[in-house]
């Protein structure tokens, strides 16, 4: 819900990339002693070129005091404007489109046309004949930016029209509207063209990341006010010329304006926002996570008997390479049914877990308190006598949702590999059900990316025929479900998916011994 669908670049111009390159690159030129060791710096760097480097240098820029942020822009727009001509050969792609794309690309960004014209032929040269030949036609016609701003603001307008229905929050609200506008300006920067406009865009707002809603939304008048807020970015992008925000920002104040505060009376479990790069292509974007997940979170599904249904919650998606990745995060998980509480205090890499504890005290305390301040009485009587977990880590956080205590101990259970890539624990012996991102499902199954879509005995596809045993399973057709696995088990003896199914069908239909010889590695 943080990006607009029509700003989606194409995933493929974002390859994967190590931010440490990315640092070690600009380092090498902000240390450069002499003109001849930065000209290497720029060398390296000419050849190492990914978008990355780019956000690399505006969060950099965006990281410094405000005294200082005006030379590291002077220095990213040095760097942008040296390797011009390459970062638009290595992007030729976004180049090639049906004509009215292009006219319309040309007429957003005229002001960089007509830069390029003028002065960087260079860059045009990097480009097809077509391409020069169309952007020399389009300038000598009448600026049509109005047009084209017209048509992406109703665009984007119509993929944002579900935002006024589906928020129920106050506070979603506020850190949805703030990742998208976060979003919306980390993509102009990223568009070649529009690059420099938005950079002014910038500067004439003081140079950070514009924040659009406020921290406490009580009435139609705090939408008001926030709606003219947009609607005067919008205004101000407009006259830098910057119109893919202009767009973007109108879009925002159009659908917000439609919001009615009496439909914001609900509770979607508390929510922080942030930003950062991208674990795989090193982008930066911002995204939404949820700190504590409880019966109120729209993830969570606790039902009377006690199963939990738990969703794709915390997994961020790179608006540029498409990544999904769980956010290793400080979370707490309630289940009254349960009476239990398991908190993630995430050791990241750096701490033990004591340490672990000790960091993230406060900001546990604090979830504790503000969980405390939305139950009754009882309710918070209830929640303080819960037995506790600790975890320090979003892998074990979820095992132990799924088991029910951190504690090891051998156990069987459906692992469920999806069309999409993602994967779903079913464990009816624990009554829990959890969709996994497509990261976790490989790391749980140990299997390659490529073993869910291998091909067997005349082309039947694995994954269709596991569930169809799935399915026997669940509808207690044991007989059915044995035949199906112990037939893929000896095409597949060593899917560790296949095993651990049958195991758990075995267990199902009181065949203990069998499933134990499984597990240990038995035929």
């Amino acid at each position: 819900m943080a990006m607009m669908a029509s700003m989606q670049p194409a995933p493929e111009m974002y390859p994967p990339r190590d931010r440490a390159t990315n640092i070690d690159l600009i380092r090498a030129l902000l240390h450069a002693s002499d003109e001849s060791a930065f000209d290497a710096a720029m060398a390296d760097l000419g050849n190492s070129l990914h978008p990355s480097l780019l956000a690399e240098l505006d969060w950099r820029e965006r990281s410094m005091p405000p005294e200082q942020r005006q030379q590291a822009s002077e220095f990213a727009d040095v760097v942008f404007l040296a390797s011009l001509a390459q970062i638009v050969s290595a992007r030729r792609s976004e180049f090639v489109a049906a004509p009215e794309e292009l006219e319309a690309e040309i007429h957003g960004h005229r002001r960089f046309y007509e830069y390029l014209l003028e002065q960087r032929p260079d860059v045009l040269d990097a480009l097809d004949r077509d391409f020069n030949d169309m952007v020399r036609a389009q300038l000598a016609e009448p600026s049509r930016a109005e047009e084209v701003l017209r048509a992406r603001r109703s665009k984007i307008r119509a993929e944002l029209a579900p935002l006024a229905e589906s928020v129920e929050d106050p506070e979603q609200l506020r850190m949805v509207i703030n990742a998208m506008a976060y979003n919306a300006v980390a993509l102009a920067l990223d568009h070649v063209s529009a690059r420099l406009d938005t950079k002014r865009f910038l500067a004439r707002i003081g140079d950070s990341m514009p924040t659009i809603l406020p921290e406490d939304i009580r009435d139609k008048a705090d939408i008001n006010e926030s709606v003219d807020r947009i609607y005067g970015l919008a205004d101000e992008a407009a006259r830098c010329a910057a119109f893919d925000l202009t767009a973007a920002f109108a879009a925002m104040a159009d659908v917000l304006g439609t919001v009615e505060v009496t439909s914001l009376g609900g509770c979607s479990g508390e929510q922080v926002y942030g930003a950062g790069p991208c674990g795989r292509c090193s982008m930066f974007f911002a995204g939404t996570v949820i700190s504590i997940v409880d019966p109120t979170c729209p993830y969570l599904t606790e039902r009377d008997d006690g199963s939990i249904d738990l969703g794709l919650f915390n997994v961020t998606s790179c608006p540029f390479c498409g990544y999904e990745a769980r956010v290793d995060t400080v979370c707490l998980f309630h289940s009254p049914k349960r009476a239990q509480v398991i908190y993630n205090v995430p050791a990241l890499g750096q701490f033990t877990p004591s340490e672990a504890i000790e960091a993230h005290r406060d900001t546990v305390e604090d979830l504790r308190r503000r969980y405390r301040n939305r139950l009754s009485a009882e309710e918070a009587e209830c929640f303080d006598r819960a037995a506790e977990e600790i975890t320090h880590s979003m892998p074990d956080f979820l095992l132990t949702v799924q088991m029910g205590t951190t504690a090891e101990e051998d156990h069987a259970y459906l692992l469920i590999g999806t069309a999409d890539g993602h994967g779903l624990i079913a464990d009816p012996a624990k009554k829990a059900q959890i969709v996994l991102t497509p990261d976790e499902y490989l790391e749980r199954s140990a299997q390659s990316p490529a073993a869910g879509d291998e091909l067997f005995d005349g082309g039947l596809d694995m994954t269709e025929v596991l569930n169809e045993a799935i399915s026997a399973y669940e509808s207690e057709d044991y007989g059915r479900a044995t035949e199906i696995l112990e037939w893929l088990h000896d095409r597949q003896p060593d899917d560790a998916r296949v095993r651990r199914n049958l195991a758990a069908v075995y267990l199902a239909s009181g065949r203990k011994s069998a499933a134990t010889v499984l597990l240990s590695g038995g035929a």
